[in-house]
């Protein structure tokens, strides 16, 4: 919420354009972002032509544009497995649906036991912030997808397996690893990388997100989205989310 929008780009409205506004970055860079109209640079907007319904093309961007481009950084391929941690986020959940569609095993974690119910990975795993066991894949996972950061990072470095790839795409737990001695904590043959979705603003993330919307209308990836609400229930939508009660996206609109 707040960071993201879809709309329809005001000269092409009668072609019904439907168009991503923003990079995530429009209630931050700008001020608001709860509004029935947005005024953004150009180079921040990702057209698309898509018959899916506003709700759900509103639930991919940033989210979907995220998970994708960090499973692309990890280069996950079919019969891999995956484990991701953070995987109640909704980054999470929609990397467990890109991956499972690759073909890809995975098992997902997460530190709210009511909401494992919630997610579509192979294996779920309770994380209680000690060393995390996997016990179905003792060899280790070929990639984990760390979106909670600091906090796990260096522990997922261990649960790989030798020549396996970690990409630390989220900061849940903060930003730096303090007294961070790579040498000494990454282990040989270990690969580390790391996904921003910055990389993906305006027109460089627009075939990513073609790509996901592709996906959608074919009916391979099912967003899930928590809410639908007006912009008259604003509040009543952003306690839902304080209140670590919703699943996935939660939607406004007009």
């Amino acid at each position: 919420m707040r960071g993201r929008a879809g709309g329809v780009d005001g000269p092409a409205a009668g072609g019904g354009q439907h168009r991503r506004r923003g990079d995530g970055r429009d209630g931050t860079a700008f001020d608001g972002g709860y509004a029935e109209f947005a005024l953004l640079p150009n180079d921040l907007l990702m057209p698309v032509r898509t018959s899916l319904p506003w709700e759900t093309l509103a639930a991919l961007p940033e989210t979907y544009l995220t998970a994708q481009g960090a499973l692309d950084a990890l280069d996950v391929a079919r019969g891999e497995r995956l484990l991701i941690r953070g995987g109640t986020s909704s980054v999470g959940m929609a990397a467990a649906s890109i991956a499972a569609a690759l073909g890809v095993e995975t098992a997902a974690t997460t530190r709210r036991p009511h909401k494992a119910a919630a997610l579509a990975a192979d294996h779920v795993l309770v994380d209680d912030g000690g060393p995390l066991t996997i016990a179905g894949w003792p060899e280790g996972t070929d990639h984990v997808l760390d979106l909670v950061g600091t906090s796990t990072a260096l522990d997922s470095l261990r649960l790989v397996r030798p020549g396996g790839t970690v990409c630390v795409a989220g900061a849940l737990s903060g930003w730096v690893i303090p007294a961070f001695e790579p040498i000494a904590m990454i282990p040989t043959g270990t690969r580390l990388t790391a996904f921003h979705s910055d990389i993906l603003r305006g027109a460089a993330g627009a075939h990513v997100l073609r790509r996901v919307v592709d996906q959608v209308e074919a009916g391979v990836l099912h967003p899930h989205v928590d809410r639908v609400s007006g912009l008259d229930e604003i509040a009543e939508a952003d306690r839902h989310m304080e209140d670590d009660q919703a699943t996935e996206k939660v939607v406004l609109v007009p």
